[in-house]
């Protein structure tokens, strides 16, 4: 494709886009540079990133500034009423992605052994252990470099050690009428294990959310570059826990997240994977 014709399909991306404000909402390793980079290439905008990405729950004032500044944000900001509430009033749209939760939390461990040198002295199995919620066995100090980093506006460390728990405070958005709610599953497209058919139905249904029309020539642009090359990409493969869950980790996961898998639709049932 000559770079006349990506100047002109990006043109065409631009004088479809509404005036409203976007904001890309994820839970931490769910995909969340797979959904800005779908909104970057659907808009022919670079997203903003508007907020300090380690705040999780900012004030009004702090989203309402940043929103005004940047016009296309992404954080990873937990369900409250009051930020729903703010959005809708403003007339802002609003993208969520989540993933399945073992393949969040086998990222997770991934992110923090490369970029966090303290937990060099800690083995995978024992991280991700932490990580699933096993607070009576797990010692604190794993995870607390980790909580100065992430999750001081949070102030508990269950939050983090706990998924059902930490995955509940995003869920939120995943039935508001300002969202639009995709799963990673459905939009990385058959490089990282999905299929491009679901992945084509995502990025219009994006598109259309956020008040921007595709013809089938855009929607395969989109499609064609939106996989990888994005700042904390390592795999980006469906199904990579099976890999790494021990039966322990089944077992822990099973026993602190109940029906969290049957209820995002991962699972049939709780306790038969």
């Amino acid at each position: 494709m000559t770079k006349k014709i990506l100047i002109l399909i990006i043109l065409l991306f631009c004088t479809n886009i509404q005036s409203s404000k976007i904001l890309n909402i994820s839970i931490p390793k769910s995909g969340t540079f797979l959904l800005m980079r779908t909104l970057e290439l659907i808009t022919g905008k670079k997203c903003a990133i508007g907020l300090d990405p380690q705040i999780y729950a900012p004030s009004i004032e702090i989203l309402k500034g940043s929103m005004e500044r940047c016009g296309f944000a992404c954080l990873h900001l937990v369900f409250k009423p009051q930020y729903e509430n703010f959005l809708k009033a403003n007339g802002d749209k609003a993208c969520f992605i989540f993933r399945d939760p073992r393949d969040q939390l086998v990222s997770q461990v991934y992110y923090m052994l490369q970029h966090s040198p303290s937990h060099g002295r800690f083995t995978f199995d024992s991280l991700l252990t932490a990580l699933i919620g096993d607070n009576d066995r797990s010692p604190q100090d794993i995870l607390t470099h980790f909580l100065t980093l992430k999750l001081d506006v949070l102030s508990s460390l269950d939050y983090i050690s706990h998924i059902k728990r930490f995955d509940e405070g995003f869920l939120g958005w995943k039935t508001s009428e300002i969202c639009y709610t995709t799963r990673f599953e459905d939009l990385v497209g058959p490089m990282g294990g999905g299929t491009v058919e679901q992945q084509r139905r995502e990025i219009t249904n994006i598109a259309k959310h956020i008040g921007v029309h595709l013809n089938e020539e855009q929607v395969e642009y989109v499609v064609l570059n939106v996989f990888g090359n994005t700042a904390s990409f390592r795999e980006g493969k469906i199904g990579s826990w099976r890999k790494h869950f021990k039966e322990e980790h089944k077992q822990a996961f099973k026993a602190v997240a109940g029906d969290l898998l049957s209820r995002l639709g991962y699972e049939l049932d709780d306790v038969n994977w």
